[in-house]
């Protein structure tokens, strides 16, 4: 668990993290979840068609779905705790980035990790699940109550919070704790 405040760096973190997985591995799938489909797409793509800019030409391909990008002979694929929860069944994933468990439904999510995530990971090679997040809104979300709690005892958890971010100027910082 990556647990940081806003605007830290989180997604392109994930991105970077998954291409390279990708770009290490043959013939597997790695997942980015996000709460919705759309939102993950959303936060992905973009941070995936800047990253591949700099890739040898071909070597990263989007496909004709949305969610899907091809790094190589692996594959990247996007989703959301909002989606039929069996969209993964039938994959073997390698590893997992979780995205902005913030606004995630807790039903949902819990849904996802137990019932379609961990299984497609029954297979791979030491394969893990990364979440990269700030706290959600619900105190009692499985997310705090189980995942963090689990993570703490691993010694898996890390937190970063705005006065780590040392890629804000002073102004910045000032106008984050003006706002908060």
């Amino acid at each position: 668990v990556i647990l940081c405040a806003r605007q830290f760096g989180k997604s392109h973190l994930g991105v970077a993290y998954q291409l390279e997985n990708a770009a290490r591995w043959d013939d597997r799938c790695f997942l980015i979840m996000g709460p919705t489909l759309k939102q993950t797409r959303e936060i992905v793509a973009p941070r995936l068609r800047r990253i591949a800019a700099d890739a040898p030409k071909g070597f990263v391909r989007p496909s004709k779905s949305e969610g899907k990008w091809y790094v190589g002979t692996s594959e990247i694929v996007m989703g959301g705790f909002d989606q039929n929860s069996s969209g993964q069944r039938g994959k073997t994933v390698q590893e997992t980035t979780i995205e902005e468990i913030v606004d995630s439904n807790p039903d949902d999510y819990q849904e996802s990790l137990r019932s379609d995530i961990g299984p497609a990971m029954t297979h791979s090679d030491e394969g893990k699940t990364v979440f990269l997040t700030t706290l959600p809104k619900v105190p009692d979300h499985p997310f705090i109550t189980e995942t963090m709690a689990q993570a703490q005892l691993n010694d898996a958890f890390y937190s970063f919070d705005i006065y780590a971010n040392k890629h804000l100027t002073k102004a910045q910082f000032d106008a984050c704790v003006r706002r908060a």
